[in-house]
């Protein structure tokens, strides 16, 4: 009964009718009301409207199909021990415009030092936003605990706002005013969470690296995600960070006005 019901259902009726009106001319059934040419013209225009019906059917699986990657609201997660996760100089390479946020951004000042002063001289504008270097008392204590290397009641393995002072001085001297591009480095007293690395954010091949950092875990496998142009998350975070928390930061130093 299901499959008899199912065979009948409507986007069947143009091959049901057309094996019908076949079986009938083939059996000379036809001929005394209607001339074989009119039977064959009617056979070749449901065929037509057959193959339209499916043309159409294909069309509109295409259609969903498409509309439902576009509507993905789905990341892959990854860790940064990860093969595929690159290298920041690499990540970054041949760009016209980047912005880096993270806690201290030691890795700059040390690893990819002579990277950055090469790009910034070759015309890279580069923004940068970190925990602000004045941070004492209670706030720096909280922002140094979260740190798996910095253990309560002994003393700090990792200052982070130690660290981005230092990153603050040593970019600042790596930098002459005679570079092409642009340094920006701008600070937050709260602490600049998740962190991220937006390459070109504006173009049409722009990306997003955004970096989780748990809770008493910085290193190892921190998980991250890569967005692109065509993810419906990215605009989400390239106003909130590149627009709105970029401005709402404090400069405290640009290599141009």
């Amino acid at each position: 009964m299901k499959f008899i019901k199912a065979l009948f259902r409507l986007p069947n009726w143009v091959t049901l009718l057309t094996i019908a009106l076949g079986v009938v001319a083939s059996a000379g059934l036809t001929e005394k009301y209607y001339p074989n040419e009119k039977v064959l013209l009617a056979l070749v225009t449901l065929i037509a409207a057959q193959l339209l019906v499916d043309r159409l059917g294909v069309l509109s699986s295409i259609s969903n199909a498409v509309n439902r990657r576009s509507e993905d609201y789905s990341v892959e997660l990854l860790p940064r021990t990860s093969p595929q996760f690159e290298r920041f100089s690499d990540f970054v390479r041949d760009s016209s415009e980047v912005l880096v946020v993270g806690v201290d951004l030691g890795f700059m000042a040390t690893a990819d030092a002579w990277f950055i002063k090469e790009a910034v001289n070759n015309g890279l504008n580069l923004k940068l936003l970190i925990s602000d270097p004045n941070t004492t008392g209670e706030l720096a204590d909280r922002l140094n605990m979260q740190d798996e290397r910095n253990v309560r009641g002994e003393p700090l393995a990792h200052d982070h706002p130690a660290t981005a002072g230092a990153t603050l001085r040593t970019l600042k001297s790596l930098v002459p005013a005679t570079a092409r591009g642009r340094l920006e480095i701008r600070a937050r007293a709260d602490i600049p969470s998740p962190s991220l690395t937006m390459v070109d954010p504006t173009k049409r091949d722009g990306k997003i690296r955004v970096e989780i950092k748990l809770y008493k875990r910085n290193q190892g496998e921190v998980p991250y995600f890569t967005l692109t142009r065509s993810s419906v998350w990215y605009q989400m975070f390239f106003e909130h960070y590149y627009s709105l928390l970029w401005e709402d930061s404090e400069v405290l130093y640009t290599s141009k006005p």
